[in-house]
């Protein structure tokens, strides 16, 4: 990402990216507000296992859904493109801006002992339109935000069963979701649904919405407001298939 002077007046393409799948696009400052925010956080495993090592239990969302390291990695690019929302109110009609990129980082928990998990930044669009909203984001009074994404794939970190998120397969650990037992080693472990697996394509985020309200993750935090002049623009390289999904469609339209 880079900070431009081009005169661009609507978002627009600018070039080829310099890979196949990308297009280099030009977003200017005077109709969006660009934030920083860390949205989610993946889990470690146990090798080989289903478990959650215990010291990954606080990242485990509120409401029991979190992903594991290799689910995060494969796929968290799909955050592109995704919709804006507020307090999810997920409908086209209420939605204020559009995520424009995301990026991964590795968070050592305990270093000497090789346990790490993953962070997922990402740059976010907000209309100006939505102006008591900005207004909020800007002076601090709305300061978490949270996910929403559709998991083809599914696994039960306390007995392993996977399915493909349809409620009639459920293993029957959906009431102890967010809840901790003691595995059979007599290690004490929270339970949780595993949304996605190593393979792209598992997991689509499809939300990131500012809450007026608790998140499920509270390490779901506006980090900064990108301090750019309203007669810039931000240019990034954006990927071909996010082009298509709906809310760049709306928010972005580019020509």
């Amino acid at each position: 990402m880079r900070i431009a002077q081009d005169g661009t007046k609507t978002p627009r393409i600018v070039a080829e990216g310099p890979s196949a799948d990308t297009l280099e696009v030009s977003i200017p400052a005077k109709d969006f507000l660009f934030s920083q925010a860390s949205i989610v956080a993946s889990v470690m495993l146990e090798n080989n296992s289903h478990l959650i090592h215990s010291d990954f239990s606080k990242y485990v969302n509120n409401n029991g859904d979190t992903w594991s390291n290799d689910s995060l990695k494969a796929n968290y690019k799909s955050w592109t493109g995704a919709y804006n929302f507020v307090n999810h109110q997920a409908r086209d009609d209420f939605a204020v801006g559009v995520v424009l990129d995301a990026a991964m980082r590795r968070n050592f928990v305990n270093a000497s002992e090789n346990l790490w998990n993953y962070y997922t930044d990402i740059l976010i669009a907000t209309h100006r339109d939505f102006k008591d909203l900005v207004g909020q984001i800007t002076n601090g009074g709305v300061e978490y935000l949270s996910m929403g994404c559709d998991a083809m794939k599914i696994q039960c970190s306390k007995c392993g069963a996977q399915h493909d998120g349809e409620p009639h397969q459920d293993c029957g650990h959906q009431s102890s979701k967010g809840k901790y037992f003691v595995d059979r080693a007599g290690t004490r472990r929270i339970s949780a649904d595993i949304l996605g697996t190593s393979e792209a394509g598992t997991v689509e985020f499809t939300e990131a919405s500012w809450l007026t309200i608790p998140p499920a993750f509270h390490g779901a935090v506006h980090r900064n407001i990108l301090p750019i002049d309203r007669k810039a623009s931000v240019r990034i390289m954006f990927p071909k298939k996010a082009v298509e999904r709906k809310a760049s469609s709306m928010f972005l339209g580019f020509k």
